[in-house]
């Protein structure tokens, strides 16, 4: 149940192999786990070709695209196709305008948000078009980030990973990564919740880095936490990595904090994957003034922790709310 809860359940069958046999789960219950991982094998191999598919469709109409988070670090795991995976995030060149122009005159029911537009052209798998990868509550924060995008943009496009059946995509450097990976994290945890499955991904990109990229900018990865005040979020994740996955003290990105990381994991272990399990929220009301309260109040209980984000929450919410009733998307 935990190992569903948290997204967990391909990688920790793992775990059940090195179990000594009187130790091991009731048959009935196996079959129904093994039949779990071969459903998750073959959606990975599926929304594999997919992404091979989209970044080729974009190039072939003279778009630059580079696929983000989940599928793009899932490539750092021992057993890739062992991961739970999601949605299929794809960063493509252009403004906000004409990238919605592209994406509506090849399927022009999609929806666009702030920051993406949705791209369901195979109807089993989610597919959002990012304008930019994320942002933060903050405008200030936000602006200074969007403006180190505009200058890594094109380096990000253009690098090539190792993916799947011997081909390569791009996917964003690791410079970037340790930035954003860590900013996804931070941000669906003020949300509404974050599962272990995210900070795995973290782990296993951590020890990518530190074992095979010999140019990683360490002073520039710090530069950025501190310019994006992601400081207090990177120690707590840290102190997670060491507490839950024993990671070793060498590939961390900062010193743990073991205070703001146990509230970390508290978090992480009563919401589940995305919040998708907090029972603590009563999510009933579904009209826009509730979805404001819960949203906020969520990020009310962090304030100590991440006041630069907390305390934007609200003017952010207001503000893509008017935004939404302007390009008529509400």
């Amino acid at each position: 149940e935990t190992a569903k809860k948290q997204s967990l359940l391909g990688v920790l069958t793992e775990g059940l192999d090195k179990l000594p046999s009187e130790q091991k789960p009731y048959r009935q219950l196996l079959l129904k786990w093994l039949k779990k991982i071969d459903l998750i094998e073959d959606r990975n191999k599926s929304i594999n070709s997919l992404c091979i598919a989209l970044v080729n469709r974009f190039a072939e109409d003279g778009k630059k695209s580079c696929i983000l988070k989940g599928q793009g670090v899932g490539c750092y795991y021992p057993k890739p196709m062992l991961r739970q995976c999601g949605d299929i995030d794809v960063w493509l060149e252009g403004d906000r305008k004409s990238i919605v122009r592209y994406i509506t005159s090849i399927k022009p029911d999609s929806k666009a948000r702030f920051h993406h537009i949705d791209f369901d052209i195979v109807p089993e798998f989610e597919i959002e078009v990012h304008f930019f990868p994320t942002w933060y509550y903050s405008p200030f924060v936000s602006k200074r980030f969007i403006k180190w995008l505009n200058t890594i943009q094109d380096k990000q496009m253009n690098h090539l990973s190792p993916f799947h059946n011997d081909t390569s995509i791009p996917t964003p450097t690791d410079e970037f990564n340790t930035i954003f990976l860590l900013t996804h994290i931070y941000k669906h945890l003020v949300e509404e919740g974050i599962g272990l499955r995210q900070l795995m991904d973290y782990y296993f990109f951590l020890l990518h880095v530190k074992n095979d990229n010999d140019n990683y900018d360490k002073e520039e990865v710090d530069k950025r936490i501190k310019n994006f005040y992601l400081g207090n979020f990177a120690s707590a994740v840290m102190w997670v990595l060491q507490e839950v996955f024993l990671m070793d003290s060498k590939y961390l990105i900062c010193p743990p904090n073991e205070k703001r990381g146990r509230r970390l994991l508290e978090e992480i272990m009563a919401a589940g994957n995305f919040g998708h399990f907090d029972t603590r929220v009563d999510k009933s009301d579904k009209s826009p003034l509730g979805f404001f309260c819960r949203k906020f109040r969520r990020g009310l209980s962090f304030i100590f922790d991440y006041p630069h984000e907390v305390l934007w929450i609200p003017y952010f919410n207001i503000y893509q709310r008017l935004w939404r009733k302007k390009e008529g998307l509400v």
